[in-house]
């Protein structure tokens, strides 16, 4: 329990993180919950697991190590990129996790209920109100997002109507009512692509497959039910949403964007590109005159991005996972092999599909939420104890306590970030910044200090050199008088 109670902390706070200049203070438990998760782990698990595993966590491990490391040595911001490395860097740390925790069904669960928790303050927000569907995230598309990657696993999991299947008929409708209601509240294109999606597919599923046809015809009819009701309520919205006029504005815009990346990749792309988060340095200098709305942040295609500022050894993790997800899933269609987990494939595959027209890996919630599945999907139970024979116990566990020591030192950076923001930028919620604050000297102080500890930030230094400024001005003559 203690560990689904880390995993619930963690995506509670993952989506109430709002960026770097809000909350930074929220990307922490994302990291130290993985961090304790390990720590507490037993070596002989940790072997087990890597005799069964032992691709998926090298993989996982050196993407890790990369993404870490990438902002450290490459980027040409680390003030911009550090963060965005974390975000990046939490899904492969939770598919570890994933592939450590024995009852991984569970992990799915929790994601489960803290996101159908989030969809019904939104249903019943938007009931009220008319508000559209998006908090805790900010952005529509990204709750979306999260939405699906919670509504598919369970509602394609009851399809095979399995006796252990928790609720009957009334449950599918019901849930899957309120699922299909958030996503068409968000007034998204692709919200009401995977409400059609989910129906159809559904039923395609139970076709082909050669399932009952019960809980496919609950799904579908959930859907139906929170189209008409969507429709009844805000007709505009739906209208508003695919009109040629706002498909063709927003199809321009990403279109001009996904060509200025393209020219950034040819002139600053490579192998180790030019560092998480810089995309709105370098968009300045091949923006079209005639995309001037956006604010230039994300280039709205994941893949384009990741190679322009992760280079071509980021980008090749994430193409990987691409073509092990499709594999996976023709293998199970060409097999006509029922499976429990294809309803997290599909997720994981449209999440994918996602990704080529939004921003989906530099979202934290949705990082966490995608590494757990992916350790859940290819993740192998060993069938035995891991090996204890020669020096495998000392060899397993130096990695163990190397990783949990360069977590920990990520961790203690982190919180030195959160500190200087919380003292020189106002940030909430940060221990101890009200009491540095209050003291010029305990400011100054402090600026020196993270100043010795991490030299590439530029806060602390701006700080600094803020708190001399008052002091002279305040003993000059002129202040005096």
């Amino acid at each position: 329990m203690a560990r689904l109670g880390l995993t619930l902390v963690a995506l509670l706070s993952a989506c109430y993180f709002y960026g770097v200049g809000f909350n930074l203070i929220f990307l922490l438990p994302a990291l130290l919950a993985p961090l304790l998760l390990i720590a507490t782990c037993s070596v002989r698990r940790i072997m087990a697991v890597l005799q069964a595993n032992r691709l998926l966590m090298w993989l996982s491990g050196l993407t890790l190590l990369l993404l870490v490391g990438h902002q450290l040595f490459f980027s040409i911001s680390p003030d911009t990129s550090y963060a965005a490395s974390l975000i990046a860097a939490a899904l492969p740390l939770w598919a570890l996790v994933a592939v450590l925790y024995e009852r991984r069904a569970r992990l799915v669960r929790v994601v489960f209920a803290v996101v159908l928790m989030f969809a019904c303050i939104s249903t019943v927000d938007y009931l009220v109100s008319g508000q559209r569907a998006h908090a805790p995230l900010w952005d529509p598309n990204n709750f979306v997002s999260l939405l699906y990657l919670a509504w598919m696993p369970w509602a394609f999991a009851r399809l095979a109507d399995a006796p252990d299947t928790r609720g009957g008929l009334g449950w599918t409708l019901l849930i899957s009512m309120i699922f299909a209601l958030a996503l068409l509240a968000a007034h998204s294109r692709v919200a009401m692509m995977v409400v059609a999606g989910v129906a159809v597919g559904g039923l395609l599923c139970c076709w082909w497959f050669r399932l009952q046809w019960r809980h496919s015809i609950a799904l579908a009819l959930a859907c139906l039910l929170a189209a008409g009701l969507y429709l009844g309520i805000d007709p505009s919205g739906a209208s508003s949403a695919v009109t040629p006029q706002t498909v063709s504005d927003s199809g321009d815009h990403r279109l001009l964007m996904l060509e200025a990346a393209l020219a950034a990749v040819r002139d600053f792309g490579g192998v180790h590109g030019t560092g998480l988060y810089t995309f709105a340095q370098l968009y300045p200098l091949y923006r079209s005159p005639l995309e001037q709305n956006t604010v230039g942040v994300f280039v709205h295609n994941d893949y384009v991005q990741i190679l322009l500022e992760g280079g071509v050894w980021l980008a090749l993790p994430l193409l990987l996972l691409c073509a092990c997800v499709v594999f996976t899933g023709l293998r199970l269609a060409a097999a006509r092999i029922w499976h429990p987990r294809i309803g997290l494939l599909l997720a994981v595959g449209c999440v994918m599909v996602h990704a080529a027209v939004n921003y989906v890996f530099y979202v934290l919630p949705l990082t966490l939420v995608l590494g757990l599945y992916i350790g859940v999907l290819f993740a192998r139970e060993p069938l035995q104890a891991g090996n204890t024979r020669g020096g495998a116990v000392p060899m397993a566990s130096a990695a163990k306590w190397t990783g949990v020591v360069l977590l920990a030192l990520n961790c203690f950076y982190l919180c030195i970030d959160a500190m200087t923001l919380g003292v020189f930028a106002n940030q909430l919620h940060v221990p101890a910044a009200a009491h540095i604050k209050s003291d010029p000297a305990r400011m100054l102080a402090y600026a020196r200090f993270a100043q010795t500890v991490n030299s590439s930030r530029g806060v602390p230094v701006l700080g600094e050199a803020m708190l001399l400024d008052n002091q002279l001005s305040s003993d000059s003559p002129r202040a005096q008088v």
